[in-house]
């Protein structure tokens, strides 16, 4: 288990969380709770990554940190607008699929970082030749551009 994530289960049995603020803006805890855990759960996966890449498992590791924020983006939008979604996406990508019942964004993000020939958006055809990838997800409804 990474170090960071030791840190803050321990904080929760301690009950020495920072208290949450009393400012609401019209979201109700359970969206707060489901956009929190969109963003947490893409900043752990850039610390899984990097743990693969230090066993020689994984070969991409430019993370998502500084971009969770987009979690909100992706919960404003419906599923069938357009998305145009690079590698700092992963609270984006996280948050819209859970709009899809039965999606598997962790899962998912983990067979790419890992090149894995599972991954089902490595197994589609790149948009025309000389450009960057735009692997087109159906179930997900948006594009993932390929950083080139």
């Amino acid at each position: 288990m990474h170090p960071w994530l030791q840190q803050f289960l321990q904080q929760i049995d301690s009950n020495s969380l920072a208290p949450a603020s009393s400012l609401q803006q019209g979201l109700s805890d359970s969206e707060l709770y489901r956009l929190w855990h969109s963003q947490l759960s893409s900043r752990l996966l850039d610390l899984q990554s990097r743990l693969l890449q230090a066993k020689g498992q994984s070969f991409y590791t430019i993370g998502s940190a500084g971009h969770e924020g987009n979690a909100a983006v992706a919960a404003a939008l419906r599923l069938t607008d357009p998305a145009f979604l690079h590698y700092r996406s992963g609270a984006f990508f996280i948050e819209r699929s859970k709009q899809l019942p039965g999606s598997t964004p962790l899962y998912d993000m983990l067979l790419s970082f890992c090149a894995s020939s599972d991954d089902s958006y490595l197994r589609r055809p790149a948009q025309g030749a000389g450009q960057p990838g735009a692997e087109y997800s159906a179930a997900n409804q948006h594009y993932c551009l390929a950083n080139t």
